[in-house]
């Protein structure tokens, strides 16, 4: 089976989404901490 490598932009794109969403949980968690 062949499986057709996404073109460098959109790995790019999903590279940040992750990033984003990574922070936006540490960020999340950080603040629950500090607050309780």
């Amino acid at each position: 089976m062949l499986f057709r490598v996404p073109e460098p932009a959109s790995w790019a794109m999903m590279l940040v989404g992750f990033a984003a969403i990574g922070t936006a949980f540490r960020r999340r968690g950080a603040f629950i901490a500090h607050a309780a």
